[in-house]
């Protein structure tokens, strides 16, 4: 059984700060497991940060449950810890999935700053 966390690393340092997995004593995945999380996601750490928590939500599903002690009034909720896992791993995939891109703007080379349009256009009327 493998553990390593150091603040500020990188791949499944990353994934673990991600996942609230960096305890020592309390860990919940090897480093082995987060590295093929990383593999199946090749090396996205975004993405395979969603992957382990989709794993802990699978988890919480097995146990899910509700219970009430009616002497006391006392109850716990398990049921939607899952739902909430969910919800962290498809933020997580969603961030990753909407990379920044670079695109050229058209109106840039056409419109200069004082607004005047500098476009050559062709004259639809005249033939060649």
């Amino acid at each position: 059984m493998a553990f390593t966390y150091t603040a500020g690393g990188t791949g499944t340092h990353r994934v673990r700060l991600r996942i609230a997995d960096t305890s020592a004593t309390a860990y919940v995945f090897e480093d082995a497991e987060l590295q093929s999380f990383l593999d199946m996601e090749e090396a996205d750490e975004r993405l395979g940060a969603a992957l382990a928590l989709r794993t802990l939500a699978a988890d919480a599903a097995k146990r899910a449950v509700w219970y009430q002690l009616h002497a006391n009034s006392i109850w716990m909720d398990r049921r939607s810890i899952s739902q909430h896992l969910l919800a962290v791993a498809d933020k997580l995939e969603s961030r990753a999935l909407s990379a920044p891109y670079e695109y050229e703007s058209i109106l840039d080379a056409v419109i200069d700053y004082a607004g005047i349009d500098r476009s050559q256009y062709a004259d639809s009327q005249s033939d060649p």
